[in-house]
């Protein structure tokens, strides 16, 4: 699933955001058409932003320590470090 090569780009390339301003759309670096929305509810979406594909509400998010833990409604969770 592209969703979860993603979210695999994302785990290792994830660029940095200060813990006070986690909102906001990040894109990997190797794929910059793909990217991750972390909404202000506490939603994430993936998107697609070439082809202007948004997998809708994906999940939800929480922050832990230095770490935003990506929580899909699959079931699948995800962690990404936070750096800066």
């Amino acid at each position: 699933m592209q969703y979860q090569k993603l979210i695999i780009i994302l785990l290792l390339l994830f660029i940095g955001c200060s813990k006070n301003s986690h909102i906001g759309k990040y894109y990997s670096e190797d794929e910059p058409n793909l990217g991750l929305e972390l909404r202000e509810d506490r939603s994430f979406v993936l998107f697609n932003s070439k082809s202007g594909v948004e997998a809708g509400r994906v999940g939800k998010y929480s922050i832990k320590g230095n770490e935003i833990i990506l929580e899909f409604d699959t079931g699948f969770e995800g962690k990404i470090a936070l750096k800066g």
